[in-house]
C-alpha cells in the first residue's frame, strides 16, 4: 500500500522489456523455475516455437523434472515427441548460453550480467525505434542499482 507514480499507463515490471529481463534473471538464478524459462524462450529474444515448448513443458510436468533437465536431454525425447532438428539445435545452444550466464553470475553483478545479455542478444537494437521500451529499460536499470 505504498503510493507510487508511474509515467506510463503500464507498470514498469509489466512491460515486455522488463519481463524479458526478469525472466532471464530468474532463469539463471533458479534454473528450475520452469515458468520463467518457458516465458524467456517464448519471448522475442528467442522466439522459439510455442507448440514445441509446450510439448517439452508437458513432458517436464509428467516426469516431474525441471524443464531445463528436459532441455538438456532433448535428443532422447526428439523422436518420441516428434521435435524438429532445428528446434533441438536451438534449444541446445540456448541452454549452453544460459549456463554461461549463470556461471558469470558467480562473479558479476546482476546489472553487469543483464547488460551483457541484452548487448549480446542485440536487444537494444531490436527496440531502437521504440522509445517507450528504451525508457523502460533505462528505468529498470536505474530502479535496480546494485
Amino acid at each position: 500500500k505504498i503510493p507510487f507514480i508511474t509515467s506510463t499507463s503500464v507498470l514498469l515490471f509489466e512491460t515486455q522489456s522488463a519481463q524479458i529481463c526478469i525472466n532471464f534473471i530468474k532463469s539463471i538464478a533458479k534454473p528450475t523455475d520452469n515458468l520463467s524459462l518457458f516465458q524467456l524462450l517464448n519471448s522475442e529474444i528467442y522466439n522459439l516455437d510455442t507448440w514445441e515448448l509446450a510439448k517439452l513443458s508437458a513432458l517436464s510436468k509428467q516426469k516431474n523434472r525441471p524443464l531445463i533437465t528436459i532441455f538438456e536431454k532433448i535428443k532422447s525425447y526428439q523422436n518420441t515427441l516428434n521435435i524438429k532438428n532445428k528446434f533441438v539445435t536451438k534449444i541446445q545452444s540456448t541452454i549452453k548460453e544460459i549456463i554461461k550466464y549463470a556461471n558469470l553470475a558467480k562473479t558479476k553483478s546482476v546489472r553487469e550480467i543483464l547488460y551483457k545479455y541484452l548487448s549480446d542478444k542485440h536487444y537494444t537494437a531490436k527496440i531502437a525505434n521504440n522509445l517507450e521500451e528504451q525508457q523502460n529499460l533505462i528505468n529498470l536499470f536505474l530502479e535496480n542499482r546494485q
